[in-house]
């Protein structure tokens, strides 16, 4: 799909939050074919998320920094690839939180 400014944008996944329990982990994110699919995204090399306890972007080996406001119960949470330049977004509740480039494109 285009966005407003012509870019082409591929809108990966959203999810409703049904129920949290106190102290549990929640991400959203993306990751390689070929990445290893436990822990966490983000945590492990070919894997970018965005984490609800914290707010903070993940990448790949657990590099995190400051990204958007926590997430929790009855937030709808989304995560988008921009194609043309690699870059990884996402939103919450509907608002776009802002891109961050991937260390190393699709």
């Amino acid at each position: 799909m285009q966005d407003k400014t012509g870019r082409y944008l591929c809108l990966l996944h959203s999810c409703i939050l049904t129920s949290c329990i106190i102290f549990s982990l929640v991400a959203v994110g993306i990751c390689r074919n070929r990445s290893e699919r436990k822990g966490m995204p983000g945590w492990k090399y070919g894997s970018w998320a965005y984490h609800g306890d914290d707010g903070k972007k993940f990448s790949e080996v657990g590099i995190r920094a400051a990204y958007g406001p926590t997430y929790s119960t009855g937030d709808v949470v989304g995560c988008g690839l921009e194609i043309q330049t690699g870059s990884v977004f996402f939103t919450k509740n509907g608002e776009n939180l802002g891109e961050f480039q991937m260390s190393n494109k699709f």
